[in-house]
């Protein structure tokens, strides 16, 4: 992508470089990487009715707002014509406008094939178009309103193309460390739609997402989900076995860590990024060897539910991160206060109690859910009530190995409260 270079300004440690450039929007959108939607910082498209109407801006010339780039390296000829090229780019900020305008130029060009066979195009109906055309423009993320709106504009194929002419203002970076990358993203994104804070917890540990690799050779059938592809929430509804939410997976390893019961909010964010969380100095960065075991762990918890709870009851209850969270604050807080120091030792350890007890009702799941059922929810903050009824119900368990009686354990939570 051939860019005209404009200003030019150094980060405070000199380390990396920003530029404010201009190019068109037929320059821009036809130089998109082709996993332009595929970098692991971004959310995913989110739904948004004004940036879906993005197609007046485009055909009325307005101005979009300026889009945040990232690149590695710069060609630069700028003592000549001041124009240099960025050849490959990641999009910090301006995903959501870049999605619709790929759409909406894919669309034009299609229009200007349709054209070619069908001059009489624009007698079609709404019904008509989208029964003729629906499923190719579904090929390329597009629908029948756009190549509608295309259609009724009265510009010919020339006027609608000249309309991508209009110059796009961009902020290139060159040089950002990942960990700047994340900053600024975060910082860009403030006065948009919040990113959630699962997403944000997945940010900072993107670092993990490699060590997933060695977990899928040994166990193809392990299924990572991400926040951008689905909410945590979502997943919570409708988790199969061995699917795992990357952000549960994060505050599992942290709770472990901290031998406590955490909570992914705003303070915990910034604890993580301060290098600190709420026991005192940070933990550091999750090891290899814990995450690894922890989901091996998790895995074979999976096939231990599986066969003794029926409909998935199961693997339900670990499908939220309360129950998780719970569930590995206990085991990081017994390891401390046992001789059994290495977290794969203290995962063994739960499963084999698990597994040879005479008891295939354990955990006792049943009743846990009537109990949360009947939480007061005007009374009591229900997730870190439901997660410290955990944290106490497994601790106990691993103390005595008796079933777990959750009658008691929400009646400890409520007391301790009150």
């Amino acid at each position: 992508m051939i860019v005209t270079k404009y200003t030019s300004k150094k980060s405070a440690n000199n380390q990396a470089t920003c530029y404010f450039c201009g190019t068109t929007l037929k320059e821009y959108i036809e130089n998109l990487p082709a996993d332009f939607m595929e970098y692991d910082i971004q959310r995913g498209i989110v739904n948004n009715v004004y940036l879906d109407r993005i197609v007046e801006t485009v055909l009325n010339k307005d101005h979009i707002p300026p889009i945040t780039i990232v690149t590695e390296s710069i060609d630069n000829d700028i003592k000549e014509n001041n124009k240099m090229i960025v050849q490959e780019f990641k999009i910090l900020d301006g995903l959501q406008r870049t999605f619709r305008l790929k759409i909406l130029w894919d669309t034009v060009i299609y229009l200007e094939q349709l054209l070619k066979d069908n001059p009489t195009i624009s007698e079609f109906s709404k019904l008509g178009l989208s029964r003729k055309f629906g499923r190719e423009l579904k090929k390329i993320s597009s629908s029948t309103l756009v190549l509608e709106r295309l259609i009724s504009s009265e510009k010919d194929m020339r006027e609608i193309k000249e309309c991508f002419n209009e110059i796009q203002w961009i902020e290139v970076w060159e040089g950002l460390s990942p960990h700047q990358e994340i900053e600024k993203m975060l910082l860009l994104n403030a006065g948009h739609k919040q990113v959630s804070l699962k997403h944000q917890l997945e940010l900072l540990f993107l670092n993990l997402v490699s060590y997933f690799d060695d977990i899928k050779k040994e166990h193809p059938e392990f299924t990572l989900l991400r926040e951008k592809e689905i909410s945590s929430i979502s997943f919570s509804k409708g988790r199969k076995k061995w699917e795992f939410h990357f952000s549960h997976l994060i505050t599992s390893c942290l709770a472990f860590l901290e031998k406590d019961t955490i909570t992914a909010n705003a303070s915990l964010i910034k604890g993580i990024q301060d290098e600190k969380l709420k026991n005192g100095e940070f933990v550091g960065i999750i090891s290899y060897e814990l995450l690894i075991g922890l989901i091996k762990f998790l895995m074979e918890f999976d096939t231990y539910l599986e066969k003794n709870y029926l409909f998935d009851e199961g693997i339900q209850w670990i499908s939220r991160d309360t129950v998780t969270i719970g569930l590995f604050a206990a085991l990081g807080k017994y390891s401390e206060n046992s001789s059994v120091n290495n977290p794969q030792d203290v995962f063994d350890q739960f499963l084999v109690s698990l597994t040879t007890s005479d008891d295939s009702d354990v955990l006792n799941i049943k009743e846990y859910n009537r109990e949360r059922a009947n939480i007061n929810l005007s009374k009591v903050n229900v997730g870190e009530f439901t997660k410290n009824a955990v944290y106490l119900g497994v601790y106990n368990y691993l103390e005595n190995k008796k079933p777990i009686i959750w009658s008691e354990c929400f009646r400890g939570v409520e007391h301790a409260d009150n």
